[in-house]
């Protein structure tokens, strides 16, 4: 299982007329099968913590990074 972590961004227009994506919250998913299924959970937690049913109202867009895989670890080897 790998680690992920999902950014999620509000496209805004800074005060001079250019657009920016301004960062809204990161949330890490520790594990997940595979990307799809961090992102779900992803949207699920950004909503339930921005107290809405679709994360689409507080952010336009997300963006995914792997940040660690599981499988890679020993039980009881700490590192990484």
């Amino acid at each position: 299982m790998a680690s992920y972590r999902v950014t999620f961004f509000k496209h805004l227009v800074s005060s001079d007329g250019h657009p920016f994506n301004c960062p809204q919250r990161t949330i890490d998913i520790r594990s997940a099968k595979d990307s799809d299924r961090a992102i779900k959970a992803a949207q699920l937690r950004y909503g339930r913590l921005g107290h809405c049913y679709d994360w689409r109202i507080r952010a336009d867009e997300f963006r995914l990074e792997t940040i660690g895989d599981m499988s890679d670890r020993r039980p009881g080897v700490q590192g990484g």
